[in-house]
């Protein structure tokens, strides 16, 4: 049995047992053993625990304001998996470098932009398991351990009434892969990458997928982000972290500039940030909220606008910052979290420089305008 950390919801580090016995392990006795469908993958007979999302989707309350479930008060099954496993692959020695020692300081002023120095950090932080797994069609033998290290879990939907977890099964189809990230942001940072879609944009099922594992892991450090890409060839992921403070766009002031009464829905102009952007936002119909976004981002892909996207507030919220081509800003850095490689540019930056970089890569007014009345025409 091994002891590690993980976040709670209310957002305390604290120590939790896992291991394969014991009346008191909380992935044991959350567990199923029920089979799963397998995916053409499952000739390498690599397993892994598989998260199930039930059918009854877990929605957020708008009278109390949490989760409308009777496990909010619980810890999260999920958020627990993501942390032990990750914890589990820090503590070997996978990752090329510590991030929980890196060192961040908030940049004084008023929007509260977050700098990380990080000397060992790499923009160009792309999964090594794409090529192992989904742009190639077969996976060798020789690659299955290279596998197993990286890849922590998988989330996919089940027939079952409740989510339940799986601790050792074949990756099944249509599931979403965690996949662990050698060159770290922060704490508890993976992929997600999905299997066997191929689509170009943020498909209603898989957009809805993501959101589900932002509310069940019922975490208010936990964010996902995803950046659009206009390089045909670049596999389609998303990318999670935890960061215990508010990011720079969170405190923002938003002005509501469209509202369905009916589904609950709400389109707000973020005000004041130097990055244009759009909050969509819900808290009792997620599925209107993601068919919402994602019909935005099909029509985004079709005027060639780039966006990214940040998932917050369990799922309540979902931030859209869209840029000017060919301005290339990861979501971390749109959502006000800048990492430098140089202690010299890590001491020197400012409020203002940080804000001069982000209205640099912003869409222009007239743009905006363009695509909130397209946020308007899609959802009516």
């Amino acid at each position: 049995m091994t002891s590690v950390l993980f976040c709670t919801s209310s957002g305390h580090l604290i120590m939790v047992s896992i291991g394969h016995s014991g009346e008191d392990n909380f992935l044991l006795e959350s567990a199923t053993s029920e089979p799963l469908i397998c995916s053409p993958y499952s000739s390498l007979s690599i397993e892994v625990p598989i998260y199930c999302f039930g059918e009854v989707l877990v929605t957020p309350d708008p009278l109390n304001n949490h989760l409308s479930s009777a496990y909010h008060n619980e810890e999260s099954i999920l958020d627990v998996l993501l942390l032990s496993q990750w914890e589990d692959r820090m503590w070997r020695g996978y990752f090329k470098y510590d991030v929980t020692s890196s060192e961040i300081r908030v940049i004084g002023g008023h929007l509260n932009f977050i700098a990380q120095l990080n000397q060992s950090y790499t923009k160009s932080h792309t999964p090594t398991l794409e090529n192992i797994v989904l742009v190639s069609k077969k996976i060798s033998v020789t690659d299955s351990t290279q596998c197993q290290k990286e890849l922590l879990f998988c989330v996919t939907s089940s027939g079952m009434s409740k989510s339940k977890l799986t601790l050792s099964a074949i990756v099944p189809d249509n599931s979403l892969l965690i996949i662990l990230n050698e060159t770290l942001i922060d704490y508890g940072h993976v992929f997600l990458f999905p299997v066997t879609w191929t689509i170009r944009h943020l498909d209603v099922t898989l957009l809805e997928s993501i959101v589900r594992m932002s509310v069940e892991i019922n975490n208010p450090s936990f964010r996902l982000v995803y950046d659009f890409s206009h390089d045909s060839a670049q596999q389609l992921y998303f990318e999670a972290c935890y960061f215990p403070n508010p990011l720079a766009v969170e405190l923002m002031p938003v002005e509501v500039f469209f509202r369905d009464e009916k589904t609950g829905i709400q389109i707000c102009d973020v005000l004041d940030y130097p990055i244009k952007t759009i909050l969509f936002e819900s808290r009792h119909n997620l599925r209107a909220l993601v068919d919402t976004i994602s019909q935005v981002s099909s029509k985004l892909l079709e005027l060639k606008i780039t966006y990214s996207i940040l998932v917050s507030d369990h799922g309540r919220k979902i931030y859209m910052f869209l840029q000017a081509n060919p301005c290339t800003l990861s979501a971390w850095e749109c959502a006000g979290y800048l990492l430098f490689n140089s202690l010299y540019e890590f001491e020197e930056a400012t409020e203002d420089s940080i804000f001069n970089l982000l209205c640099g890569a912003s869409l222009d007014i007239e743009g905006f305008e363009n695509v909130k009345q397209l946020c308007c025409r899609t959802h009516s």
